[in-house]
């Protein structure tokens, strides 16, 4: 399972980005490969006035510090691109 930063969105000095989770697999069924893939989000980065909150799909605010050990850079990703 891997991870990235959706493109971010900026509603006037705001800026949202998804952290996203994405699965990918393979299966090989006698003849053919069938291949599948998930994408799901994980976390919603809210950056403004050089501030970003990180809330998970629960509504639980994130520690900076967490959000950099499960997805590392992802929050030096969204404030390179503010």
């Amino acid at each position: 399972m891997t991870w990235s930063l959706e493109r971010p969105i900026r509603v006037g000095s705001t800026t949202f980005a998804a952290i996203v989770e994405t699965e990918i697999s393979a299966r090989n069924t006698f003849s053919y490969l069938r291949f599948a893939g998930q994408k799901r989000p994980r976390v919603v980065l809210i950056a403004w006035e050089h501030r970003i909150k990180a809330i998970d799909l629960k509504g639980r605010v994130l520690e900076a510090g967490d959000v950099d050990v499960r997805y590392p850079g992802a929050i030096a990703q969204l404030s390179a691109l503010v």
